[in-house]
């Protein structure tokens, strides 16, 4: 009956780091192809770095790897050996310092824009299907391990 009387969204909330931005359904047109991307916008509170495919901060207009810290970002993975947050090899790889100060590594791209970021995919082979993740590059391992495939290419399309 409740049902009747709420309308309902669906909402991503993940425990990484998406309780990070925020929209306010501004869009940025995209020269390279016209499309329209929704801008998004940093939560007070939180510091943002772009790290581009050199290992420095990317500046306004260049894309970058986001890297987030703050009270909205998880203090890390479980360490399946002793049981302890944010210790081992796992944890090594998903975070990073960077002036004293320690990061998440979304593994997410975006650029800055004007009045905020747009999201361009990921730096990484991994992919969203049916709100599970898909390695793509594993993936495409698995298929040309089949006898009689000579070359594959496996391609995520939005």
């Amino acid at each position: 009956q409740w049902q009747a009387h709420v309308m309902l969204f669906e909402l991503l909330i993940a425990s990484e780091y998406w309780l990070a931005f925020h929209s306010d359904c501004s869009t940025w047109s995209d020269p390279s192809d016209g499309s329209e991307k929704h801008v998004h916008h940093v939560l007070p509170g939180l510091d943002i770095m772009l790290l581009d495919d050199s290992g420095g901060a990317a500046v306004d207009g260049d894309r970058g790897e986001v890297l987030l810290r703050g009270p909205t970002v998880f203090p890390g993975y479980v360490n399946a050996d002793d049981g302890r947050i944010g210790t081992g090899p796992l944890n090594e790889a998903a975070f990073c310092n960077i002036r004293g100060q320690r990061f998440y590594r979304t593994r997410d791209r975006m650029m800055r824009v004007a009045g905020g970021f747009v999201y361009l995919g990921r730096v990484d082979s991994l992919s969203k299907r049916g709100g599970a993740w898909v390695d793509l590059d594993a993936l495409e391992a698995a298929v040309l391990a089949v006898a009689g495939v000579m070359s594959a290419a496996v391609l995520c399309e939005d």
